[in-house]
């Protein structure tokens, strides 16, 4: 993963995201 770069992920919820690696490796 990126550190500290915009991630996009696609949420089928609310659409195309940006989140940020740091978040990504805290919520999972």
């Amino acid at each position: 993963m990126y550190d500290g770069e915009p991630t996009i992920m696609t949420l089928s919820i609310v659409g195309p995201k940006v989140v940020y690696a740091s978040d990504i490796e805290t919520d999972s």
